[in-house]
């Protein structure tokens, strides 16, 4: 069900989440509905970035949109990434408070990949439906990707999207 949700409502949204004011809200049987646009912001076409005024906090947005101010498609791509893995995380990922304003949050997750105990951060709920734990490391290895902490070594929301629909089919029936 979780994948079904990435694959077919969320590649391509752009969005800033500010931490604590998601765009969407959960209903019964996981149908995520969203519900604020007030921070999207749409980059015209033929262009690579729009020049903003940054919003959000150190650790959870893309480290070049904080330095320059720039928002493009591979800023996205980071926030969408930091996205999966809450949303693998069954809610905030399990890290104090005052991490987030101190420290790029994707090197508190780093480790957990290093050394091979990425399933933690996945919420038991989450391991109790009848999707393997693979097809969840699989999920937080594109969500790891998108939140590379150089724009170049981030996959395209249109990549990582194909992704993701691959792990889907692999656990859909035909």
């Amino acid at each position: 069900m979780l994948l079904h949700i990435f694959i077919l409502h969320f590649p391509g949204l752009l969005f800033i989440e500010i931490l604590g004011q998601p765009p969407f809200y959960w209903m019964k049987n996981n149908v995520a509905k969203l519900i604020d646009f007030s921070l999207s912001i749409s980059i015209p076409k033929g262009q690579l970035h729009v020049d903003t005024a940054v919003r959000g906090r150190i650790g959870i947005c893309a480290p070049e949109y904080m330095t320059t101010g720039y928002l493009t498609e591979k800023a996205d791509v980071f926030n969408y990434g930091l996205f999966l893995l809450v949303l693998l995380a069954g809610g905030m990922l399990k890290i104090p408070e005052c991490c987030y304003s101190e420290t790029f949050l994707p090197s508190l997750v780093k480790p957990y990949d290093e050394q091979d105990r990425l399933i933690e951060i996945v919420d038991p709920e989450l391991l109790k439906e009848r999707t393997n734990q693979e097809q969840f490391l699989a999920f937080a290895q594109i969500a790891l990707s998108c939140i590379s902490e150089t724009a170049e070594d981030r996959p395209t929301m249109i990549d990582a999207a194909k992704q993701l629909r691959r792990i889907y089919e692999s656990v859909s029936p035909p």
